[in-house]
């Protein structure tokens, strides 16, 4: 999981981190806007994940966590005045071939970071832009095919840990079957889902009852019967 932020994009976004959770469009989308990272705000945290589309290789971002959780960047059908079409994130599946990015190493005035281009379909070759200010602070996020105006992004990967490696008493097979080994207490079994985020599952402790579980991999950390937030009931784990 990574997440994103304007390395340099001509001073107005400098150091602002790409945020799902802008204003909304639809029911099935929201726009995006870039924002200082006070580490509040879940919507900055992104799953970028190779993939083959229509035959080409291609990228997908998908949001990781927040009120978008599961929507992937794609980009407005509409143009602006100025030719330049709103970013946005949105249900999938959306159009298979609008979900699709390129991730590009590129300088630009000294500097070393990223280009994320639209690659297939609408907007195909058009640069991740933020330079439209949007009030309080931050940018709204565009593309556009003016090279010039490109913003260069840095991609902060943020580490995870598998829960068996975040706790040396919990075992986990291929299937997510899970073995929670604990001092003096009769072994425990349950489940996790690792193809969602948060992740989760539950194990039941046989002196004990069944118990919910939400883990946050980049955390190393299990919520027990009620999502993060919600419960003081937390085991934190080690990230390796």
């Amino acid at each position: 999981s990574s997440g994103i932020n304007a390395e340099y994009g001509g001073g107005k976004a400098d150091g602002h981190f790409l945020t799902s959770s802008s204003d909304k469009r639809n029911n099935s989308s929201y726009w995006v806007h870039t924002q200082p990272n006070d580490l509040s705000d879940e919507g900055q945290l992104w799953k970028i994940s190779k993939c083959l589309v229509d035959g080409k290789d291609a990228l997908k971002i998908m949001v990781l966590q927040g009120a978008s959780k599961g929507r992937m960047l794609v980009v407005h059908s509409n143009l602006r005045d100025n030719g330049d079409s709103r970013a946005l994130v949105h249900n999938t599946p959306h159009r298979e071939t609008d979900e699709c990015w390129t991730i590009q190493e590129t300088q630009k005035d000294g500097v070393t970071g990223y280009t994320i281009v639209k690659s297939q379909d609408r907007h195909a070759g058009k640069y991740l832009v933020a330079r439209e200010d949007r009030g309080q602070g931050t940018t709204w996020v565009d593309v556009t095919d003016d090279k010039k105006a490109q913003t260069l992004w840095k991609i902060i990967l943020v580490p995870m840990s598998a829960i068996d490696e975040a706790f040396s008493y919990v075992t986990k097979s291929s299937d997510g079957d899970l073995t929670v080994t604990l001092n003096a207490r009769p072994e425990a079994y349950g489940m996790i889902n690792e193809k969602e985020y948060p992740q989760t599952g539950w194990v039941h402790f046989p002196d004990d009852r069944k118990y919910k579980l939400w883990y946050h991999p980049e955390e190393a950390t299990i919520y027990w019967d009620n999502p993060r937030g919600q419960t003081g009931n937390i085991w934190r784990g080690t990230l390796r």
